[in-house]
């Protein structure tokens, strides 16, 4: 094949790089464009109020007519939850396997997006060709069913990708990585690897998932009470261990959460959970049962606010109340920013009275992620000129170079590259060239926000200092003495602050009186009550409220 000297592949990341969550990567060739997964992220304790962090579209909407198609690694939050935004800029078909294929027709269906696209289940190692890309998936081992890693052929050379993946000898549903067909795959050349960076920074292998199976069955089986057992709702593995511990012990499991059961729902449809026995039942059967033969699911893993494991921690819940000899399981590790709200409630269940078991006391959990000896095993097997690590905050990527370069991979050609950096290979060299916009993108409410929106920032000082709202009534020169009403928020306790408050009603009064009645000026008083009331109270307080003036002139 003749091969243009000016033909270039770009590999750029809307997100994934230098943080967890939001993976989002294309992959283009002259002027055709190919997209790798479009997930979300939990925003961080700090940026109050909104609902989800979500890859910067910009780019997107500028090459709109180059996307050819979009491929979906599988199928957790963080690799498909973007996927109703992207498609309100392009209709490209969407390639997954079956079960993250079940997972997408879910997410889309709630947000009235699947008749935008086209949805094509794609088994391993099938080879498809969009615009001038050959592409197979190839199955690995991950945290989910169905999990997959990508190539992609250009008359370039080949780029892997290799999803969220570890090596796991005895995974749970029996699927092990096809190391020869995979390496057969790699054997024409690899160009460029993209591998999981979540956890190169611990040293030996990732533990199987298997081992999980004996420790939820000893802790379900040893329970005098009822179980409640938090994981995400698409970790179809972990529900189906509890499955199966419910059936060893003649126990009875529902589910709590609508998202949670609507993937259960769709997994048994599509025969990724077996339920043989009928232990799966509705929560008000549940709840008639002696307390020893019940076990329930829900979500919450992450301490989300809304979750049912928070309103149950936080005594909200309108129908699971925690008694004594209650065992709750946190089946899961918390992503990172997330640890601090899953211990509150871990705290509030044992001041409740009830025993609680997570991974730090217990292997109720493994992780997905390959550690280093699986990566230097994925490097050793593709052997790639060019190593790109992704999916990791910074310390991550680093990390992941590191092994690479120690697995004889020359330092440049390994790219640690951030959000919106344009990668450019050609046949010669490969460099980042450009730059497009990756802006941190909040979901908020019904509205996308920039992290740098100062509706933010007006959240930050409002929670840190409060408000005071003045309302002044009948201000002009023929009243000397102006009707003033003053409300605080978030400042003064109505019972203990009552006299700093009205001392701060009677400041305001006084500074009016001082104002000048020639030729009132409205703005300037306005901006002289917010600057000095400010100053009064922070020196009383040590607060600085955000000051809203309002008058009636």
């Amino acid at each position: 094949m003749n091969i243009n000297p000016k033909s270039k592949i770009k590999i750029v990341h809307l997100g994934g790089l230098g943080e967890i969550g939001r993976n989002m990567m294309l992959v283009g060739y002259e002027e055709d464009y190919l997209i790798i997964d479009c997930g979300i992220s939990f925003p961080p304790a700090d940026l109050l109020g909104v609902d989800l962090g979500i890859p910067d579209m910009s780019f997107i909407k500028k090459i709109s007519h180059q996307i050819k198609g979009i491929l979906i690694t599988h199928g957790h939050e963080d690799h498909i939850g973007g996927l109703p935004f992207l498609l309100e800029h392009t209709n490209a078909p969407i390639f997954s396997s079956k079960f993250t294929h079940g997972l997408i027709s879910v997410k889309l269906k709630e947000f009235g997006s699947i008749a935008k696209t086209t949805l094509k289940i794609i088994e391993p190692f099938e080879k498809i060709s969009i615009s001038k890309f050959s592409i197979q998936f190839f199955n690995v081992c991950h945290s989910i069913p169905d999990a997959m890693g990508i190539t992609i052929d250009t008359p370039l050379g080949m780029i892997v990708h290799t999803g969220d993946f570890k090596i796991d000898h005895t995974p749970t549903d029996g699927k092990l990585i096809d190391f020869q067909s995979l390496s057969s795959l790699f054997s024409k050349g690899v160009l460029a690897l993209c591998s999981d960076s979540t956890y190169a920074e611990l040293k030996g292998f990732t533990p199987s998932e298997s081992q999980v199976t004996n420790t939820l069955y000893e802790e379900i089986s040893s329970a005098k009470g009822r179980v409640i057992i938090s994981t995400f709702a698409s970790q179809i593995y972990r529900i189906q261990q509890i499955i199966d511990a419910c059936k060893r012990t003649d126990k009875k499991v529902a589910v709590v959460g609508r998202k949670m059961s609507t993937n259960i729902k769709m997994a048994l449809k599509l025969g990724y959970l077996n339920d043989s026995k009928n232990c799966i039942t509705d929560i008000n059967s549940l709840l008639k049962l002696p307390d020893q033969k019940c076990v329930m699911i829900t979500t919450g893993s992450q301490g989300e606010p809304t979750s049912v494991m928070t309103q149950i921690a936080n005594e909200t819940h309108p129908r699971i109340i925690v008694k004594n000899g209650d065992k709750f399981i946190f089946s899961s590790s918390p992503i990172p920013g997330n640890e601090p709200q899953v211990v509150k409630n871990i705290d509030k269940l044992f001041k409740q009275g009830a025993d609680v078991i997570y991974n730090k006391i217990s292997k109720v959990h493994v992780r997905g992620h390959a550690s280093q000896e699986e990566l230097k095993l994925m490097i050793s097997l593709a052997k790639p000129q060019y190593f790109i690590p992704v999916h990791g905050e910074h310390r991550h990527l680093v990390a992941h170079s590191k092994i690479a370069q120690e697995m004889g991979i020359p330092n440049q050609n390994t790219f640690v590259i951030k959000n919106g950096d344009v990668l450019e290979i050609t046949p010669h060299s490969a460099e980042v060239t450009d730059e497009v916009p990756a802006e941190n993108l909040y979901f908020d409410g019904k509205a996308i926000r920039n992290v740098k929106s100062h509706l933010i920032s007006d959240r930050k000082e409002l929670s840190r200092h409060g408000i005071i709202y003045i309302s002044i009534n009948s201000l002009n020169i023929n009243s000397s003495n102006p009707s003033v009403t003053l409300s605080s928020y978030g400042l003064f306790d109505e019972f203990t602050d009552y006299e700093i408050s009205e001392n701060t009603g009677n400041f305001v009064q006084t500074l009016l009186a001082n104002s000048s009645s020639k030729d009132i000026d409205l703005d300037t008083i306005k901006r002289k009550l917010v600057t000095e009331v400010k100053s009064f109270v922070s020196k009383v307080t040590g607060k600085k409220p955000v000051v809203i003036v309002e008058i009636h002139h």
